[in-house]
């Protein structure tokens, strides 16, 4: 299928402008690999940037379902406490999970979670990716348009210190653009992506 981009500590992610929503049920997949091996407070951080994004949508028919993948030899006790605090709890529109993956890795999480989602498209956001605001209003008004099977949006790392701007020269992820505008994408990356479920089913993640 063809897919759009909207061109526009860690890592970021962005999505250009988008049109009015119609209704759809989206389910989110937050693999939690690698915030296994991460600081820890900035990946609560995602998760609760995931939920205040997803109460701007309910009131225009939206709704979601967000799945944390986890590895429970990874998580103790104090640390799914402190997960479930971060996506709160259930409510209208709203649907928390959290999905048990024993000896998984990154792939595989996000795999594990397309096949436990009910949402009619999956968006895929890593745990150490912090969502810029209206990250996902741009996206999810993008996928519930029709003819738009796979949308993408631009993930870039931080370059507020000169540590961060080295990083950033050489790792696989393009500078931040200005650019807003929706068009077809050369590329897509795993951490900021939305897709029709049934068609990531049949093309899952190698």
């Amino acid at each position: 299928p063809q897919v759009f981009r909207p061109s526009a500590p860690g890592l970021r992610s962005r999505v250009g402008c988008s049109q009015a929503s119609r209704r759809m049920d989206i389910s989110i997949v937050v693999e939690w690999d690698n915030a296994a091996s991460a600081a820890y407070d900035p990946a609560l951080d995602v998760l609760r940037a995931l939920r205040s994004q997803a109460a701007d949508l309910i009131p225009e028919g939206m709704t979601f379902e967000v799945l944390v993948i986890l590895a429970p030899e990874t998580c103790g006790e104090a640390r799914l406490t402190a997960i479930r605090d971060a996506l709160g709890p259930a409510q209208a529109g709203w649907t928390p999970r959290l999905v048990e993956a024993p000896r998984l890795t990154y792939y595989a999480m996000k795999n594990l979670g397309a096949r436990h989602a009910s949402g009619d498209a999956l968006v895929f956001l890593d745990s150490d990716v912090m969502p810029e605001p209206g990250w996902l209003a741009r996206l999810a008004r993008l996928i519930a348009r029709p003819g738009i099977p796979v949308a993408c949006g631009s993930t870039y790392l931080r370059h507020d210190s000169f540590s961060a701007k080295l990083l950033a020269l050489i790792w696989l992820f393009p500078a931040p653009s200005a650019e807003t505008r929706i068009g077809p994408a050369r590329r897509v990356f795993a951490n900021n992506l939305a897709i029709r479920r049934e068609i990531f089913l049949a093309t899952p993640f190698p």
